[in-house]
């Protein structure tokens, strides 16, 4: 847990993966380090509001980020004006992390990365061959996640801009998620700051909330 540089929160026990990162992280706001945590960052938009506001109480700088959003491709093929983005990836479920967010945080992050933020309603729908997610933005764009359960475990998206439809297989990237991890820890540039983060989770959140209840949510932060 403890690192000279920061603090990494990434249990051994992994079904208890982010269930515990709250009690975790109180328990090392003392330190007063920067602090990474893993995905999922919470199960909750509850929980993660609270470990933000500690962070912000305690002056702790706090980062969390997908290795998909360093997908050395999407920075070249998200510039100019974004209509809309269909992104797809795998959608295991493990059943102490929710439904979505123990895989779906991946595709999650994506979409965000390449829509920005400003989502307003979400609406979900499960099979048993996969997920279907899709976030309606506050200028009218719409963003979709399709979950794979069984299929090919490979990430990618489709982009629509006025211009043109693109199709871009990803590739996540650790190496230029360290990059970024090092280059904050050192320098203490947040390329991913954790108001992005609490919007991702409340996404997630609300999307598990629309599976179940068969109904659009209204994502209200």
């Amino acid at each position: 847990m403890h690192h000279p540089h920061g603090n990494v929160i990434k249990p051994d026990n992994f079904q208890r993966f982010g269930r515990i990162h709250l009690n975790q992280f109180k328990a090392i706001c003392s330190y007063l380090k920067p602090v990474f945590i893993d995905k999922p960052f919470a199960l909750s938009s509850a929980d993660a509001g609270e470990i933000i506001r500690l962070a912000e109480e305690f002056q702790i700088p706090l980062m969390s980020a997908s290795s998909l959003r360093y997908a050395e491709a999407l920075s070249e093929c998200t510039r100019g004006d974004i209509l809309g983005a269909d992104v797809y990836g795998p959608m295991h479920v493990e059943s102490t992390q929710g439904h979505y967010f123990w895989y779906g945080i991946h595709s999650a992050e994506l979409l965000f990365q390449i829509m920005g933020p400003g989502c307003r309603e979400v609406t979900a729908f499960s099979t048993d061959h996969g997920d279907l997610i899709t976030g309606t933005w506050k200028e009218g764009r719409m963003g979709t996640i399709r979950g794979i359960q069984n299929g090919p475990e490979n990430f990618g998206i489709t982009l629509h801009t006025r211009n043109a439809n693109q199709h871009i297989p990803l590739e996540p990237s650790y190496k230029e998620l360290l990059k970024s991890v090092m280059n904050w820890l050192k320098n203490g540039v947040c390329t991913v700051h954790p108001s992005k983060t609490l919007e991702v989770i409340r996404f997630l959140e609300c999307a598990e909330q629309s599976r179940l209840q068969k109904c659009t949510i209204l994502m209200e932060m």
